[in-house]
């Protein structure tokens, strides 16, 4: 981004991202949706700079749907931003 203002217009997209998502996932679990909420999460949670929380979105997203197109999705940005 170009200035202060576009950078925080930017922070707000991605915190709004979360809040929608964590939403799906959390009240509507059993939807079609949780799994592209889980990868959602998972980039959004990047973007913002706290990879533990996108980590955790990942694993949920492997362990309950690791045979989908967004698990691998999800799996291939952990792999380009390992937590440390």
């Amino acid at each position: 981004a170009e200035s202060l203002d576009e950078d925080l217009v930017e922070l707000g997209n991605w915190l709004a991202s979360v809040v929608r998502f964590r939403k799906v996932v959390d009240d509507y679990d059993t939807t079609s949706h949780t799994p592209e909420a889980l990868l959602r999460l998972t980039e959004s949670y990047l973007a913002l700079g706290i990879p533990d929380e996108a980590q955790k979105s990942a694993a949920v997203l492997g362990h309950n749907y690791s045979g989908t197109k967004w698990y691998k999705r999800a799996y291939e940005l952990m792999q380009k931003h390992p937590v440390s």
